[in-house]
């Protein structure tokens, strides 16, 4: 292979817009190139060229990626130093590698240098960059890797993944491990946006998660025990379109979580450092085993005595400076095609199963890895040992907790504050044992080596610490206390005791917070806990934390539920808020078994057992403790059967409020109904429902997690900012076209449809990206456009909807959580579409931070006029929802979407978009007693003209008539 890193990345440059994202800026390709050619000026200044190594110690930000960019540039190989790592290790590293120069802070920033490319020759076969892994002798060992090996990696995955300009790539991983290779360099290459979390970021799951939407970040790297807590907290509806897992085992179980939680495609990749980052691949399914994978593109992968060995273009040259170590990893290969071909011995045991897929089983040494972290026992085993008073040592894992055994001198005792920061003096954070043991003697084995088997298992004592034990004195305390101690696995916990010398890491601070935040109903971080690190401490900052939007019962009746309720009573039963959805189906379906499927999803979902009674003139929430939602089965002509039931209304006082009807007609073909009342479920709770239906008809009921219940408990600090955002705006929008208003809203409901081709969409979705904005936000601001040409007013409200589950329970619910937020946008003069845009990016950003306040209580807020003819304060509306194609996956069913809705709406005017294979399928929803079908029909083709503009011209002004 005849390419380089840098050849990779000058194509970005040629196919990219915004490269970084970092320090509250964006910087263009052509900026990052010409920053990173002054820095390889500087270096080459310094006397760096090719086999140089050069040191990078800075923290996550711009200048870290304009320092790499300029090593590679100057022909030298990049050499990671983490400035968590410790000063002793770092001053090691540095030694060993030979590296003569090294970045720090402002090093490579406002230099006066020529922006011009280096004159530096690279080869495939010159270093690339140095990692440093733990070593069993206990020095850390450089893992060199060429340019060519990891130029193979990011093609093949470029090949496999496809990223494109318009994708946006989240920087967490730090750079001292191989995962952050792909992240900047995959990402560059392909002109791709990297978003850099800020430093110590990728600790926080409550950040990554806020940073994922707020940043529209399509690709992401967990390992799977940073995954395991970021699926425990509370997880937003994500733009994610892909998440890859390695650096450790990925669970079945955790892979199914995902696939419930994310609903994103879930790939597992495997493969050390010594091999340029990862060797085997392959998506995750749901319902299917979880492997390894099958090797990538020019690579081989062996088994010799169930070790896994690897050979290809990708294996490392070797360990910098230990030739012996790594004549004995780097070995020849005895199935080589040319001669000189190298294998190299994982020490990972695995097999091959049928499909060719590869299995991990295990290690056959003392390496170990913990919350992705490589570790080597011997290099903690060597760092006790350097310590006086130490006589003997061990190191061992315990269900995922890292243990240190010592022998001490002349009957001393060490506390465990001391033993850290012996060990920190050498060992990075991710190296320090969470349990320490004292013993008399190492168990050993007949040759006289440690018996790794015969060491104790660490008990829940708590250990000696420098702090004597306080209990807790309140009941706050004694709760926080009480997590602690489940969480860390140690009892008792005082108030004072330190998080970290009670072996407190990351992972267990987000158990602690996420328990915390659900048990008070407090919002808690990760940084929380970390500045307040005693229980004393945290229960302190817990008393004045910000109210948690979230509370763990549903038995309240929410505003927009007690509107409809209201509603009804005023005007009698209607189809006004029927949803429904109907599904053509060709295929065998065993009725008796969805009938019982039906029944286990509605004992699953208390919504589907839900009625709403009158008490005293208000509305009483009753849960039936039976299902009493069955499965109708009839003949006859489907269209007219769906229209009858859609038009049949229901008795919120009766229920149930959920019918379900199989409509047959030739064999093997059938129609699919689902008729619900908006009062009890909104167009997520669809996806579940038919989700768990299939679920149950496949008998893996229990494989589906518990609906707890849980609901939106609003924020009332979020209120002022929908009195200040819509205070003095209009109060009614008129379109043009429309007949008479009747005196009342009628809400009888008609729909034109359209659509987008995919490579409109794909336009739009670029000019999106540039003007930092979402797909959604574009095709919104072309409705806003058009609605400013239409009304002539620079004023307008437009509303749309917030699917407002803010926890990982909530996603799992069947209800009404979804909440209508009405967005103020003002654009005066005569704007371009990019200005529109702009406008429109800043009023989602602001109105999705404060979805969880109820529209009723802004409109009740607002006090407008009373007017029994339009809705109040907003009148046109714009949503954009998940696809329809693949909901219904009943097993050796096949289902298309055919009749999917709402009896009415409140809206004069609603447009509805929906993912479809090939485009954007779109549909007009309008009051067929303020519009014609034709005036209907107009309003459609003038956005759909309007979009195909803006995607093609984005400087187009709303005055310009669309082609």
């Amino acid at each position: 292979m005849s390419e380089t890193l840098l050849d990779l990345v000058a194509e970005g440059v040629t196919a990219g817009g915004v490269a970084v994202v970092a320090d509250g800026r964006e910087v263009s390709y052509a900026e990052l190139d010409a920053l990173a050619n002054q820095a390889a000026h500087r270096l080459r200044a310094l006397g760096v060229g090719p086999e140089s190594v050069v040191g990078v110690r800075l923290e996550r930000g711009l200048e870290m990626v304009v320092a790499l960019l300029g090593v590679l540039k100057a022909g030298a190989a990049y050499l990671p130093l983490d400035p968590d790592y410790p000063e002793d290790r770092l001053r090691f590293m540095v030694e060993d590698s030979g590296a003569g120069v090294v970045i720090g802070p402002g090093d490579v920033t406002g230099l006066d240098e020529p922006a011009e490319p280096v004159n530096a020759l690279v080869r495939p076969e010159n270093a690339a960059y140095v990692i440093y892994t733990s070593g069993s002798t206990g020095r850390p060992k450089g893992v060199v890797i060429e340019h060519r090996g990891i130029v193979n990696r990011l093609r093949w995955m470029q090949g496999e993944y496809g990223l494109t300009p318009q994708d946006r790539v989240l920087q967490k991983t730090p750079f001292g491990f191989d995962v952050s290779v792909w992240e900047f360099f995959w990402t560059l290459s392909a002109g791709a946006t990297l978003v850099m979390a800020r430093p110590g970021g990728h600790r926080d799951p409550e950040y990554l998660a806020e940073t994922l939407v707020a940043e529209r970040i399509t690709t992401v790297h967990f390992v799977p025990s940073m995954l395991r807590a970021f699926l425990a907290g509370l997880v937003p509806s994500l733009p994610v379109r892909r998440v890859l897992c390695s650096g450790e085992a990925l669970p079945d179980e955790l892979a199914e979580r995902f696939h419930r939680v994310v609903g994103a495609e879930l790939h597992n990749l495997y493969g050390p450092t010594e091999a340029s980052v990862d060797v085997t691949a392959t998506r995750c399914l749901p319902g299917e085993a979880v492997t390894i994978g099958y090797p990538i593109a020019n690579t081989d992968i062996h088994l010799i005595d169930e070790e896994l060995t690897i050979a290809g273009v990708q294996v490392a040259r070797g360990y910098l400076n230990r030739p012996a170590l790594t004549a004995e990893k780097f070995v020849p290969n005895p199935f080589a095609r040319k001669p000189g071909e190298r294998l190299y011995r994982t020490g990972d045991r695995a097999r091959r199963r049928e499909d060719g897929a590869f299995e991990y089983l295990g290690r056959f040494d003392h390496q170990v890895k913990i919350h992705g972290n490589r570790i080597e026992l011997g290099e903690v085993e060597a760092a006790l040992h350097e310590h006086p008073m130490i006589a003997a040592a061990a190191a061992a894992v315990h269900r995922d907790r890292l243990v240190a055994y010592c022998v001490y001198r002349d009957g001393a005792t060490l506390s465990t504050s001391e033993l850290r920061a012996h060990l920190a003096r050498t060992l990075p954070e991710s190296m320090l044992p969470s349990a320490w043991i004292s013993l008399a003697a190492l168990p050993l084995t007949s040759s006289g080596k440690i018996d790794r088997k015969a060491l104790p298992v660490p008990d829940s004592a708590r250990p000696a610490l420098a702090v004597e034990y306080v209990e807790p004195r309140n009941a706050a305390e004694k709760a926080i206390a009480e997590i602690w101690a489940e969480a860390l696995g140690i009892s008792p916990v005082g108030v004072r005791d330190p998080f970290l010398e009670l072996g407190g890491r990351s992972l267990a601070a987000t158990r602690i917070c996420s328990r915390v935040s659900r048990d008070t109903g407090r919002r808690l971080s990760v940084a929380d806990l970390f500045a307040a690190p005693t229980v004393a401490e945290l229960a302190e900052l817990v008393a004045s934390a910000p109210i948690l939007n979230v509370h763990s019962a549903q038995t309240a009746i929410s505003p927009a539920q007690h509107r409809m309720w209201f509603l009804d009573q005023l005007s009698g039963p209607s189809s006004t808020y029927t949803m429904y959805e109907a599904y053509r189906c060709t295929g065998d379906l065993d009725v008796e078994k969805l009938r019982r499927a039906l029944a286990e999803v509605v004992q699953r979902h208390e919504a589907l057992r839900t009625t709403f009674r009158s008490r005293r003139g208000e509305p009483e929430r009753h849960v039936s403790a039976e299902s009493e939602v069955s499965l109708t089965v009839v003949d006859g002509s489907a269209e007219e059967i769906v229209d009858a039931e859609i038009a049949r209304p229901f008795d919120l006082a009766r229920g149930p409020l959920l019918r379900c009807t199989m409509i047959r007609g030739e064999p093997g073909r059938f129609t699919l109904l689902a008729v619900i009342h908006h009062i009890i479920a909104d167009d997520t709770s669809m996806e579940i429902f038919w989700r768990d239906l299939a679920e149950c008809y496949a008998g893996r009921a229990a494989a589906l997690p518990e609906a707890v219940a849980f609901c939106p408990a609003p924020d009332q600090s979020g209120l002022e900012y929908w009195k200040s955002a819509l205070a003095g705006a209009p109060r009614a929008i008129e379109l043009p076209d429309s007949l008479p208003r009747p005196a009342r809203q009628a809400q009888v409901e008609g729909a034109v449809e359209f659509s987008l081709p995919q490579h409109v969409v794909a336009a739009l979705d670029a000019v999106a990206t540039r003007a930092g904005a979402t797909g959604f936000m574009a095709l919104l601001a072309a409705f806003v456009l058009e609605l400013r040409r239409a009304t002539g007013r620079d004023d307008l409200v437009v509303g749309t909807f917030a699917g407002n589950r803010p926890s990982v329970e909530a996603e799992d619910l069947i209800g009404l959580f979804v909440n209508t937020l009405a967005l103020r946008v003002r654009v005066p003069g005569d704007p371009a579409y990019r200005e529109v845009l702009d406008a429109v990016r800043e009023v989602v950003l602001g109105g999705f931070r404060h979805q969880d306040v109820p529209f009723d209580q802004v409109v009740t807020a607002l006090r407008p006029p009373r007017d029994l003819s339009r809705n109040p304060v907003a009148q046109v509306a714009f949503q954009s929802l998940g696809p329809l194609a693949d909901r219904v996956r009943l097993e050796g069913v096949r289902a298309e979407p055919w009749r999917v809705g709402q009896g009415g709406n409140p809206f004069d005017v609603l447009v509805t978009v929906r993912e479809h294979p090939g485009g954007t399928a779109g549909t007009l929803h309008y009051d067929r007693a303020l519009f014609t079908e034709t005036a209907a029909k107009t309003m459609a083709d003038r956005f759909v003209r309007v979009v195909h503009a803006v995607a093609a011209a984005p400087a187009t002004r709303g005055s310009e008539p669309p082609g």
